[in-house]
């Protein structure tokens, strides 16, 4: 009888898992899904881990359906819920968190380090045991908290530093090798549910300068939310050389573009959002608006729509050359990918094999980009070379 993996969770992190096992262990291991439950299939701003799973073949289980089969290896990718190991036959359960624990147990790992000024956050695979992440670890990585990383991109670094330490400690958690260590007795820290109202958030504006610009930073999670000022979609801020001189939250000047707000030191400009109008000047390649609207607010040259494509990646998936050119020469990300891991320069190599049309491509390797970069499912640019285009002479003497 086959041993059992069942690979459990939600977004990228877990289709990623989900793929290396079915790439390593589909001969010697029943290979079994768990999913959120709010996923309906549907790739939104983050693939569907089981219309994934479905598309290979892969059987989609209960949580209840688990408990009883022996010979399980449990793995927990941002699964939803807490596990009660009670209840299941084996004790090889195990889940990622994302946090340095034994920091920032709980809820909101993405928002809070930015609200207590953290400049490092990471991830830890770590056992399941009663408590609430306070198993055993087994393995960390860290990573840098820039100083304008939003909430959003804070969480994006988790999926893919977490992907990669996943990579790295699965197989001695499939193979039984793995060894942990209890968490330190100090450092350590939890959040609950109730820690942050997501459907009453308001922003303080009764605070210092950078008190103000966090929130800003924790709060902005396009998918989910923008933080709010005076009515008003709030992406991305400034902090002014200029000492307040009014009471801290007074409102200084109401722009078109901005909000000018005192604080208890120095003046902050909310940028007001205007990513719609960005991506629909890019579409249209009216450079002029671009520009302006750049101008007028620089945090979101680099945003994601709902599909997860920047005005780059929109730009250079339609042959949108005017507005690649211009969008590069603004400062925009050309290594920024999708959920999945696609680059801009796969985006641009699919243009260039259906249309001949390799200006995108060219652009974008002028940026000195890691062609050998891997999405989600492993594969690199040189995965996905059509064989089959006419142009595929053209685009791979370029790669």
């Amino acid at each position: 009888m086959k041993k059992n993996i069942c690979i459990a969770g939600k977004n990228s992190i877990v289709v990623a898992g989900l793929c290396y096992v079915l790439e390593k262990y589909h001969d010697q291991f029943q290979i079994l899904a768990l999913g959120d439950k709010n996923d309906d299939f549907t790739d939104k701003w983050q693939p569907s881990y089981l219309k994934y799973a479905k598309e290979q073949g892969v059987k989609i289980l209960e949580l209840e359906d688990l408990y009883n089969i022996d010979n399980l290896t449990f793995i927990s990718l941002e699964y939803f819920k807490l596990i009660d190991p009670e209840k299941f036959k084996t004790d090889q359960l195990f889940n990622i968190h994302f946090s340095l624990l034994p920091a920032y147990r709980g809820m909101y790992t993405s928002a809070h380090p930015i609200l207590n000024n953290e400049v490092e956050t990471g991830c830890t695979i770590h056992e399941i045991d009663a408590g609430i992440d306070t198993g055993n670890i087994i393995a960390q990585t860290s990573f840098e908290i820039k100083n304008t990383d939003s909430c959003k991109e804070v969480y994006e670094n988790y999926l893919k530093h977490g992907r990669s330490l996943v990579f790295s400690t699965i197989d001695s958690l499939i193979e039984r090798t793995w060894k942990s260590y209890p968490h330190p007795t100090s450092g350590g820290s939890y959040y609950s549910m109730k820690s942050i109202d997501y459907s009453n958030l308001s922003v303080n504006t009764d605070c210092s300068s950078k008190e103000l610009i966090n929130q800003i930073r924790a709060y902005s999670f396009r998918d989910y939310q923008l933080p709010r000022v005076l009515g008003e979609d709030i992406y991305g801020y400034k902090q002014l050389n200029i000492r307040s001189l009014d009471d801290p939250g007074k409102i200084v000047e109401n722009d078109l573009n901005f909000i000018q707000i005192s604080t208890q030191d120095n003046d902050v400009v909310l940028y007001k959002d205007n990513f719609d109008l960005l991506m629909k000047a890019v579409r249209e390649e009216n450079l002029s608006e671009i520009r302006k609207l750049n101008q007028s607010n620089p945090f979101t040259l680099d945003e994601k729509d709902k599909n997860g494509w920047t005005p780059l990646i929109i730009s250079l998936f339609n042959g949108l050359n005017k507005s690649t050119e211009l969008l590069l020469e603004l400062g925009a990300d050309p290594e920024k990918t999708n959920p999945r891991g696609t680059t801009p320069l796969m985006y641009a190599k699919h243009y260039a094999e259906h249309t001949g049309d390799i200006f995108g491509m060219e652009a974008i390797l002028s940026q000195n980009v890691d062609k050998q970069a891997e999405d989600i499912y492993r594969k690199s640019i040189y995965d996905y070379l059509d064989v089959s285009s006419a142009h595929n002479k053209k685009v791979s003497s370029l790669l």
